[in-house]
């Protein structure tokens, strides 16, 4: 026989690392990408859930096949977790349509 909690514990870790896990999504422009470390360092407006103000960062990402189609410059939409106390990590990141940004909008 198992144990009472051995068969859901599959499941139970499951949901545990989701709440563990909250996802914080931002927007921002890529200042520089670090290939050799997979970080990059972000231009991040505020974000709101994270009662973070707009600054500039640096990310670590959790597969750094998602810099790959990345370059500085680029206005960029991402997610991250708090993977440790005080330490964020991009775990989604996408390029922001151009179609839908103004050049201005990074430069203050």
């Amino acid at each position: 026989h198992y144990p009472s909690g051995e068969k859901p514990r599959t499941e139970a870790v499951t949901e545990n690392e989701e709440a563990q896990f909250q996802r914080h999504q931002g927007e921002g422009n890529i200042e520089a990408i670090d290939f050799t470390h997979a970080m990059l360092t972000l231009a991040h407006g505020p974000i709101a859930s994270l009662n973070w103000p707009a600054m500039s960062m640096d990310f670590r990402v959790n597969d750094p096949a998602l810099l790959r189609s990345l370059k500085p410059g680029q206005q960029v939409a991402f997610e991250v977790i708090e993977q440790t106390v005080g330490e964020y990590v991009i775990v989604a990141i996408q390029p922001v349509d151009a179609n839908a940004v103004t050049s201005q909008h990074g430069a203050h």
